[in-house]
């Protein structure tokens, strides 16, 4: 479950015996139960008779445009920054992602190439100056030349 505290954040009250708005709490949680599941608000206020009265505001992907449209009206600059922000935070995430998935995947290659390379070695070579034997060493070179350039790469991702 994703759960934030909304910093600065502030739930007014007032009501038949308080008729201005006061504060009621500033431990407001914004959470996300599961995928799919809507996005809640949440919060206690001091109850009339004592304790504390939960209060929650559950809302999902058909209120999101309502909500957008109340944030830009508010204050225009401020949304667009912080989703500029938050898009911007995103885009590296999945940028490093898939550095990590793209370096599995050359060492798993690099692996297979020095196994290739391994294989090769043992087994009968053919006879110099025969096709088989030219083949063969431009394989092993162009084997040689994917290690070293799946190793640079290897290195990069782990700066």
């Amino acid at each position: 479950m994703l759960s934030i505290k909304l910093k600065g954040a502030l739930v007014e009250r007032a009501g038949v015996t308080a008729r201005t708005w006061h504060a009621g709490t500033s431990g407001i949680t914004l959470q996300v139960p599961a995928p799919g599941k809507g996005v809640r608000v949440r919060f206690a206020i001091d109850s009339k008779g004592g304790g504390q009265t939960d209060i929650q505001y559950r809302f999902d992907s058909r209120h999101y445009k309502a909500h957008f449209q109340a944030m830009l009206a508010n204050d225009r600059k401020g949304m667009l920054e912080a989703v500029g922000d938050f898009v911007r935070e995103e885009l590296v995430g999945a940028i490093d992602r898939e550095a990590k998935v793209a370096s599995r995947a050359e060492r798993t290659a690099t692996e297979a190439a020095q196994e290739a390379l391994i294989d090769l070695a043992y087994e009968d070579w053919p006879p110099y100056g025969t096709p088989k034997h030219e083949a063969g060493g431009q394989l092993i070179e162009g084997l040689r030349k994917l290690i070293a350039k799946s190793r640079k790469r290897s290195a990069r991702y782990k700066a």
